[in-house]
């Protein structure tokens, strides 16, 4: 169930939750839902996710469906040329898909065997592409190129949304702040085998939890 989670005594500041299960069609009407709740001529709301993946899905509804409208502008945090790299990276996954592979991943022929090689090595941003392309099939490329045209700039009046990982976040402030659910998905999951507890004390938590839960905090300390 969708869960929108603000500050009422502090208005027009919020963060909203996507508390929903991790299926596209779910998360795109949670979006139209909050953004929907926002005052018509507030600032662009700031969608955050963990990851690169997340935030694409994110731009690219906002290009189509934001407010009912389609061919929106996004701003990708870290600027238009960074979300161009990260986006010809994710190309180049795709590629993969199409049988045009290119030359960083020659010795592989579908994207299942280039995920399973990354996660392996702990390669998590090649993870992420690959969870894109996979997801979206032959769309995936449409998709990358779409966001490639409807990229903006920060201050681009025509701008409807920003998008970026809580990394990419620090730092920022936004009125409208909303947290994707792969970013504390690890509340569902315990920390050990053998453990019940989500909340202890820091210096008990290994290293990957500690590092869920600091992003969990940053996600929600962007609110204005």
């Amino acid at each position: 169930r969708p869960v929108l989670a603000g500050d009422a005594a502090c208005p027009p500041s919020r963060v909203y939750l996507v508390d929903v299960p991790a299926h596209t069609d779910d998360i795109h009407a949670f979006l139209g839902r909050a953004t929907a709740e926002m005052p018509v001529g507030a600032t662009p709301p700031c969608v955050l996710c963990r990851s690169n993946a997340g935030m694409l899905g994110a731009a690219y509804w906002a290009i189509h469906h934001f407010r009912g409208r389609t061919g929106n502008k996004v701003h990708v945090l870290g600027g238009t040329n960074k979300a161009i790299l990260t986006l010809n990276k994710f190309g180049d996954v795709y590629e993969v898909h199409a049988k045009q592979i290119p030359r960083r991943y020659k010795n592989f022929r579908t994207v299942d065997d280039l995920k399973a090689w990354a996660e392996k090595r702990d390669l998590v941003d090649i993870v992420s592409h690959c969870n894109f392309v996979l997801t979206h099939g032959n769309n995936a490329g449409a998709m990358l190129e779409r966001i490639k045209e409807h990229l903006a700039d920060a201050d681009d009046p025509d701008v409807v949304l920003h998008a970026g990982t809580i990394h990419q976040s620090k730092g920022g402030e936004w009125n409208h702040v909303i947290v994707m659910p792969d970013v504390f998905a690890f509340l569902q999951q315990p920390s050990r085998p053998n453990s019940k507890a989500v909340w202890v004390e820091p210096w008990l938590l290994d290293s990957e939890r500690y590092e869920d839960i600091h992003l969990l905090y940053v996600a929600l300390t962007r609110p204005k």
